[in-house]
């Protein structure tokens, strides 16, 4: 029975992570309500482990006009993504990843800004969205700026392995 039960618990996360952008690096997704890439879009992919490694679990595309609940939305990625690969291009850009699911900011929250044109097809990893409290560059190249400021939540900062909310607005 529990093997029976666990390979249908499989089978229904296979599904789910296939409609909620479990995903693989990959920008020629076709476009969808939720922040899917579109070809030729840039994009930021989410991952699980720090470093931009190990699992993707998540795509956000550079145009998309959501802010995702992921505690509602994608379940799968709720409290677990640490760390972000930006692809370009992107332009003028503002993310925002919260603790908190609501996107109240009384909780550890991160931005990340893009300043200027991120080149099509330049990846930048962020390895951590706990990099410190003073924002870190990440990309100064060819009048394109890529920074992280971490606005942590005291006593207990913690934002990596805990992202319930991204958002975005274009500020330019």
């Amino acid at each position: 029975m529990k093997k029976i039960f666990k390979n249908c618990w499989l089978m229904s996360a296979l599904l789910m992570a296939s409609q909620h952008l479990f995903a693989q690096d990959n920008p020629s997704r076709q476009p969808s309500e939720i922040g899917r890439p579109v070809t030729g879009e840039g994009y930021f992919a989410f991952y699980e482990g720090h470093n931009a490694q190990g699992t993707c679990d998540l795509l956000y595309g550079a145009f998309a006009n959501v802010n995702l609940n992921l505690t509602s939305t994608h379940p799968g990625s709720n409290d677990r993504i640490s760390s972000v690969a930006l692809v370009g291009p992107i332009s003028d850009q503002k993310l925002w990843i919260a603790d908190n699911s609501s996107g109240n900011v009384n909780d550890d929250y991160a931005t990340i800004t893009v300043t200027g044109t991120l080149p099509a097809g330049t990846r930048v990893v962020i390895p951590s969205f706990q990099i410190g409290a003073a924002p870190g560059v990440f990309y100064n190249q060819n009048g394109c700026t890529v920074t992280l400021v971490y606005y942590p939540d005291f006593p207990s900062p913690n934002l990596d392995g805990k992202v319930s909310r991204i958002g975005r607005t274009q500020y330019n």
